[in-house]
């Protein structure tokens, strides 16, 4: 479904990520961790096509990302979800327009009815009963971090990026929040995420990616990843769950 094909991204000339070499499999999750600083939430943003100035290649059901004309890419954005750290919210426009922004984008010419049909249904998802017309400043940063969740799945998409999805969130929701990222996982999504919540973590991945400096240190399924014998891998895996 992606594949990161030899990326980098520098930043005044330092390597943030290095050499990364990739697959994400369809219909399966990827859990990305790493020590604070290490590159996840860089690599996660330039898997999902949002880092246009990398070096090597970025592969959308084998199409290269920065190659794609504005329709390629339009049918991409429709095709994935992206919930940020901070939620990401459009400060200037409301609530409502910040829903049913990614929807417009890809499909110009739907009709009110059809939209609004949308927006009724993305927010009973998580019980969201806060005014539309508001502007995300009026939220709590967990009430926007929710918003964000169903901004990003908006549109039903196949791929659903998640960066922390539990950061900022009260105890009563994170259940619900937990609860409705699973389901995309048995309705055969493919996700690509960063959670430093150790049991989400082992109850959602299919597959680990440990990052440590920039560099894939290794990949591959849970229990391969986990019975490894490599004991720098060993020393990573055993501070991660201790956190």
């Amino acid at each position: 479904m992606i594949k990161l094909d030899n990326v980098s991204y520098l930043v005044a000339g330092e390597p943030i990520i290095a050499d990364i070499n990739l697959s994400f499999p369809e219909g399966s999750t990827t859990i990305i961790i790493g020590p604070s600083g290490c590159g996840k939430s860089t690599m996660l943003k330039i898997a999902a096509g949002l880092y246009p100035n990398i070096e090597g290649k970025v592969l959308f059901k084998g199409q290269d990302v920065s190659r794609m004309n504005e329709k390629e890419y339009q049918f991409m954005q429709r095709q994935t979800g992206f919930l940020f750290q901070d939620g990401a919210l459009w400060a200037n426009m409301s609530l409502r327009d910040n829903l049913t922004l990614p929807v417009l984008v890809t499909d110009p010419k739907i009709s009110r009815d059809k939209l609004e049909e949308i927006v009724k249904s993305t927010t009973a998802i998580m019980n969201f009963i806060e005014p539309l017309d508001q502007r995300p400043a009026a939220l709590s940063a967990g009430e926007r971090k929710i918003f964000s969740f169903l901004r990003s799945i908006v549109t039903d998409p196949d791929i659903f990026f998640m960066d922390e999805p539990t950061t900022f969130i009260d105890r009563n929701k994170v259940g619900l929040l937990k609860e409705k990222i699973l389901a995309l996982k048995e309705e055969g999504k493919t996700i690509i995420g960063i959670t430093h919540d150790t049991d989400f973590a082992m109850e959602l991945a299919d597959y680990f990616v440990l990052l440590s400096g920039g560099r894939v240190l290794s990949y591959g399924p849970v229990d391969e990843v986990l019975a490894s014998r490599d004991p720098v891998v060993q020393v990573f895996i055993n501070d991660f769950f201790q956190k």
